[in-house]
């Protein structure tokens, strides 16, 4: 149908993006206290310079300048934090569109000491990665022994396990067993990795597009197993858990690359270790995304719980207190839309802190949509046309009228005839 003069407008949610925010917070038992590790992102069309201030049990710790181009993400390493009972924090102390994405939490707890045996032909760049790790104890063997022994983790470089230990986390390196989350596959040469999951945490410190490889096996995943990078051919890494017991897998030599030589490699090593035996919080905190309902450890005995948050970096104040009856049940707690600090307090036992964390790159990313229209729509001048649904209702009703108008007819007429 015509449509004249009318006009069609477009109206844009969002004008900028000028927005800096914590990419990923991380925090490690280190030689002389914890390692705090943060990644910031810039989404500005504008470089942005500003402080990136580390709070403990909600004190300044310590502060650094950050500088970041449009679009750049850079990490930074707070070494040797001590004194910390409760929660790490780190705070941007910059102007933005979105606050709620400078600050972010973790609770920490007393780390443990993680047993780790490493079967390898030979490769020094993995024996040091796991030796720098703070608390880890490393036993090297040439042969894949036939009992592996009380440890925590078991690492295979090139050599299969000869028995796989079905209840002990795996790393496995260009070799596969029954633990595996992938078997492997065709071999391919010069394979350069293209997509990772930076949303893992054993990928989001690494930067694998740069990872040169000389020969590499693409890895065919078992129904458990997630790819954690990819090439064009397929998966090299993957990694995944079956009945609570958690494995990697890498699909080619590590002395046939250019991995070990990279920055982010001993930094990968360290997360694999604590992901595949994660050290027990002891009752000291969760995480969770803005949102996400958690379940809150509670003791046998407790009956009620009392949440209390979120509270912010810089300021202590409560927003609000809600409280649990257990009732012989799970506390779950769904009060998470806010980012923040939680603390959650049951009448028996001791607080639980949890902490409430966007870390989120497609809510950061301020930047509106473009249109995408399927087709050109003109609406300028008399003569433009719009294609739309025309309304046939009327031309039914009155075909009916019609219809029911000869009925009544022929029947009035056929009785006067007969």
């Amino acid at each position: 149908m015509p449509a004249g003069n009318a006009a069609v407008e477009f109206v844009r949610c969002g004008r900028r993006s000028d927005n800096v925010a914590i990419s990923a917070l991380d925090v490690r038992p280190g030689r002389s206290g914890l390692d705090v590790f943060a990644s910031t992102h810039s989404y500005s069309p504008a470089p942005r310079t500003f402080v990136v201030e580390l709070y403990g049990d909600g004190k300044l710790l310590d502060a650094r300048y950050q500088h970041l181009q449009p679009g750049e993400e850079k990490g930074l390493v707070f070494r040797g934090v001590q004194g910390v009972r409760g929660t790490v924090a780190v705070r941007l102390a910059v102007r933005d569109d979105l606050a709620a994405d400078n600050e972010a939490w973790l609770p920490v707890s007393a780390p443990s000491r993680p047993r780790v045996l490493l079967v390898t032909p030979g490769n020094l760049f993995l024996e040091r990665a796991l030796a720098v790790i703070p608390g880890v104890q490393v036993a090297n063997a040439r042969a894949a022994p036939r009992l592996a022994g009380p440890y925590d983790i078991h690492v295979y470089d090139r050599i299969p396990p000869a028995r796989p230990a079905p209840h002990v986390p795996t790393l496995l390196i260009g070799c596969q067993s029954d633990v595996s989350p992938a078997q492997l596959g065709v071999e391919v040469a010069r394979p350069r990795i293209a997509i990772w999951r930076r949303d893992s945490p054993l990928g989001r410190y690494v930067q694998f597009g740069s990872v040169s490889i000389e020969r590499g096996r693409v890895l065919r995943c078992r129904p458990w197993g997630v790819s954690l990078a990819d090439a064009q051919a397929g998966p090299l890494l993957a990694f995944g858990e079956r009945d609570g017991v958690r494995s990697v897998q890498i699909g080619f030599d590590l002395l046939r690359s250019d991995f070990p030589l990279r920055a982010g490699f001993p930094i990968f090593v360290a997360e694999c270790v604590s992901w595949l035996a994660p050290q027990p919080t002891g009752g000291a905190g969760l995480t969770a995304r803005p949102g996400q309902p958690v379940m809150l450890p509670t003791p046998p005995d407790a009956r009620r719980v009392t949440v209390s948050g979120p509270f912010g970096v810089a300021t202590r104040s409560q927003g609000r207190e809600a409280t649990i009856d257990l009732d012989g049940g799970q506390a779950v707690f769904g009060g998470t839309q806010t980012a923040g600090l939680y603390v959650a307090r049951p009448d028996s036992g001791a607080p639980v802190y949890l902490a409430v964390n966007m870390l989120d790159g497609r809510e950061s990313d301020l930047r509106p949509g473009a249109l995408h229209a399927r087709s050109p729509v003109r609406s300028e001048g008399p003569t433009a046309d719009v294609s739309g649904r025309r309304e046939l209702w009327r031309l039914a009703v009155l075909l009916a009228l019609v219809v029911l108008a000869l009925e009544w007819y022929e029947y009035h007429v056929g009785r006067g005839r007969g």
